[in-house]
């Protein structure tokens, strides 16, 4: 038996083979060769030898693809041939190194024929070296599928007409020139349309010619290896099955050059618009509400996003204020987060199609054009989400108007701005007073609401509450309110505002400063434009209808209701008295939020009724006016009662007899 021995290895090499097999077998039992290879970086060739008569690794492949065992003979010496490959840069193969290994194997037995018999089989023990490889990480060369491999976006793809869009394609496992050249193929019925050919640029068909030449479809390189398709006007004779393919640069082939995905043109159904006022002007401080209608009538299961944006006279581009997402988050433009979180700015969906923006106090920076920004999203079968359409309103020019503050220093002016109408019974009263002055922060105001002149709630210099009148009662059932928001904003809140809530408000406000025992002198008064709030009563749908019926269930006047809506007054055994005029009043009542009831429609309608007086139709009839009779014998009287409807009217319910 020789020892192994190692030949051919080169200094910069790393390939290294071990080749295992038992040093003596019985007769009849299986052989296993196994040669374990590491260190490589490039393809390999394997071949066993025996007794120097060789066995390509490819031909055993070829010849055990399905498991068959092959014999290689009997006892000597096997021997591990390694090479390794690289590719040229003109795609031709060349042996870079070679390594062996050899071992000796004898027989224990021999069978009585004499003949010396190992059946090897190396198709089983191939996973040794495919495993091997793949856990080197160095494999190059996959020997399953071949060496490249081209990966285009996963499909089914659903874009929309009229859109750009953008499909990847990327090859891996290629040697040679970093770089690689791709073409992108339509595939229609009964016919392979040539889009572009990333390194030439040749147009095969007049079909994508003119566009190309447009620069309406054109491939983005991203990388030696990775490319983009782009197309910026979708239509839909571009739907089909798209195939991605590198294109071959000489010598064997191995792998996969092209991959395929389907691409699908949808309808554009997305709708976006805005119906308000074209402009709004506004004073610095005031309110601000806007509504847009987004909606989608597409059959693919899509995501819609809105973003309110704003584009101000100074702005090169337009700023996003707040936006609801496809995953109903929201998120806030910047410059815009600090007035977010104090609940200065908001979105809010309504049902299915309105989204609304609203700020409570703008400022002279939001002046310009605010406009809503719908977007359609559907998720890729790869998970990711894909922008496919959009749309923008028509915007709104919003003016904001500063507020004057005098110059004079410790001098102020008032603001009051009302919930803007029409308000109705039950409807939230807001009534805001704002005050502005020369550093703020450190002066002491007293803030007094009138309704029609007379008091209706006070904010002292101490932040103290004092509610008048009725008002009180309506404080303490948690109806009204009135808070300090800000150094400058004092807020009345009518939370169920009523009809005697209408009237004509103003805000009077006192600059008070503190004496040296700790309370406030009054100094100088301001007192705000009136304005006037109107309260409506709700429409009721309140009807009464009377009916008058002659059929009576009891011997005494009782109402009763019989059905939701539906009451009934019942006059048992009326009588001729009870003629007359009878009206049906109906009141409708409503829960304030104290809890207390309150008349807010009343109804009613009337009708007469005649009792008519019942007159007998009974009499007796005798034919003999006295009878005799003796003292001590029968005596027989027979009564008979003969009904005659003819002579019968009836009254009431029944007739008594």
């Amino acid at each position: 038996m020789s020892s192994p021995e190692t030949v051919s290895i080169t200094a910069e090499s790393d390939l290294a083979v071990v080749m295992e097999m038992k040093d003596a077998v019985n007769e009849g039992d299986p052989l296993w060769v196994t040669c374990l290879v590491s260190g490589f970086k490039g393809p390999l060739s394997v071949s066993w030898q025996h007794k120097k008569e060789g066995v390509s690794f490819s031909d055993v492949i070829s010849l055990t693809h399905e498991g068959v065992m092959k014999d290689i003979g009997a006892s000597g010496e096997y021997k591990c041939i390694v090479s390794e490959w690289t590719v040229q840069s003109n795609g031709e193969m060349k042996k870079a190194n070679t390594q062996s290994q050899h071992k000796a194997i004898t027989d224990e037995t021999r069978d009585r024929k004499g003949s010396i018999s190992r059946m090897v089989d190396f198709w089983c023990r191939l996973w040794h070296l495919a495993l091997l490889l793949c856990l080197t990480g160095l494999l190059q060369w996959d020997l399953c599928s071949g060496q490249i491999q081209v990966q285009i976006q996963k499909g089914p793809l659903y874009r929309v007409k009229g859109y750009p869009i953008s499909i990847s394609c990327s090859a891996t496992g290629f040697t040679g020139p970093s770089e690689r050249d791709f073409q992108f193929i339509l595939k229609k019925p009964n016919m392979d349309v040539n889009m572009t050919i990333l390194k030439t640029q040749n147009f095969l068909t007049e079909m994508f010619s003119g566009r190309i030449r447009n620069k309406e479809i054109e491939i983005q390189r991203l990388s030696g290896s990775s490319v983009l398709l782009k197309i910026a006007d979708l239509l839909e004779n571009d739907a089909g099955d798209l195939v991605c393919e590198t294109l071959h640069t000489g010598g064997a082939y191995h792998g996969d050059y092209a991959a395929e995905t389907k691409l699908n043109v949808i309808a554009d159904t997305l709708e976006a618009s805005y119906s308000g006022s074209p402009s709004q002007s506004l004073s610095e401080g005031d309110p601000l509400q806007l509504e847009c209608q987004v909606s989608s009538q597409t059959f693919q299961h899509t995501h819609l996003s809105v973003t309110w944006f704003l584009y101000g006279e100074e702005d090169k581009n337009p700023r996003p204020i707040i936006t609801l997402d496809k995953d109903l988050t929201v998120k806030t433009g910047a410059g815009f987060e600090d007035r977010y979180r104090s609940g200065l700015i908001s979105i809010n969906k309504v049902e299915d199609t309105t989204y609304i923006l609203k700020m409570p106090q703008v400022q002279l920076s939001d002046q310009g054009k605010f406009y809503c920004k719908a977007i359609e999203w559907i998720q890729d079968p790869d998970r990711s989400w894909t922008q496919i359409a959009h749309k923008i309103t028509t915007a709104c020019n919003v003016e904001i108007k500063p507020i004057d503050i005098a110059p004079d220093v410790g001098s102020f002016s008032v603001f009051l701005k009302a919930s803007k109408g029409p308000l109705q019974v039950g409807d939230a009263l807001d009534i805001r007073c704002s005050v502005n002055a020369q550093n703020l922060p450190g002066h002491f105001f007293s803030v007094t609401w009138l309704k029609n002149q007379q008091k209706v709630a006070q904010i002292g210099s101490s932040g103290v509450l004092t509610m008048f009148n009725s008002y009180k009662e309506r404080e303490s059932a948690a109806e009204v309110r009135a808070v300090k928001t800000s150094h400058a904003d004092y807020l009345l809140t009518i939370r169920s505002a009523r009809t005697e809530d209408q009237g004509q408000y103003q805000c009077e406000v006192w600059q008070e400063n503190v004496n040296e025992d700790g309370t406030f002198k009054k100094m100088q008064q301001q007192m705000s434009s009136p304005e006037m709030v109107r309260i409506t009563a709700k429409e009721s749908d309140l009807a009464v209808v009377m009916e008058m019926k002659e059929q009576y269930r009891a011997e005494h006047v009782r109402d009763t209701s019989f059905s939701t809506g539906n009451f009934t007054l019942e006059i048992g055994a009326s009588a001729t008295s009870d003629s007359g005029e009878y009206k049906c009043i109906v009141s409708e009542w409503t829960v304030q939020s104290n809890g207390e009831m309150k008349k807010a429609n009343t109804q009613s309608q009337q009708k007469a009724i005649m009792v008519n007086s019942v007159v007998s139709k009974m009499s007796l009839d005798s034919p003999t006016p006295l009878l005799e009779t003796t003292v001590n014998t029968d005596a027989k009287f027979e009564c008979s009662v003969m009904n005659k409807p003819q002579n019968l009217s009836r009254q009431g319910s029944r007739e008594r007899v």
